[in-house]
């Protein structure tokens, strides 16, 4: 990339101050798929060019990754929901030092009631 002089620079940034306003104000819904990605990685581009500019304080920057942050969420939403990955499967260990047999145990021969109703 070429290397450019302040004056160049701020040149660049008045054309693209010009071009987002010339955006803003596309009305009746001649905003495509491809045109909001473009303009959420030119987002993202300028977002972290200012956060490396040698005038930038750490506050500053802190700012703008939140910004960088906000525009990657906003880029997986329009994205579609999520894809979870599916739950694994509940496993149980298995016992160790029994038979596997479950219930009420060896013996067991059933209730005794002592006065059954009739």
């Amino acid at each position: 990339m070429e290397q450019r002089t302040a004056a160049g620079v701020e040149e660049l940034a008045d054309a693209v101050a010009e071009t987002a306003c010339l955006l803003a104000d596309v009305q009746g819904g001649r905003w495509t798929d491809a045109a909001v990605e473009d303009v959420i990685t030119a987002l993202e581009t300028l977002t972290e060019a200012l956060a490396e500019a040698p005038h930038m304080d750490a506050h500053a920057t802190l700012h703008l990754f939140a910004v960088r942050g906000t525009l990657s969420r906003l880029r997986d939403h329009l994205d579609g929901p999520e894809q979870l990955p599916p739950a694994p499967a509940a496993v149980r260990p298995a016992p160790s030092g029994t038979s596997g047999r479950r219930g009420l145990g060896p013996g067991w021969r059933g209730m005794t009631v002592a006065n059954p109703r009739r």
